[in-house]
């Protein structure tokens, strides 16, 4: 999405839950590039293959998001990218 242009310049943040799921918060280029990165068939590749590994849920399936202030560990974007 990043190559694509659908993403800001911003360093996405990712936190790691409990459980060990990862979330991953990103900001929208613009307000349509959510639509158009759905729509790019080289975004729906790359989405075909990261499901085979990995689960895209809704951040309130997180039990931390029954909290009013959730915790999560910070996992710096520098050395996930790199991985």
């Amino acid at each position: 999405m990043i190559a694509g242009g659908y993403v800001s310049d911003r360093p996405p943040i990712l936190m790691k839950s409990k459980n060990g799921n990862l979330l991953m918060i990103f900001e929208w280029k613009e307000k349509e590039s959510r639509e158009k990165a759905q729509a790019d068939p080289a975004i729906q590749e790359q989405w075909k293959r990261v499901s085979k590994l990995s689960e895209f849920e809704k951040p309130d399936s997180l039990v931390e998001f029954r909290e009013m202030f959730p915790e999560f560990e910070a996992i710096p974007w520098d050395d996930y990218a790199k991985k």
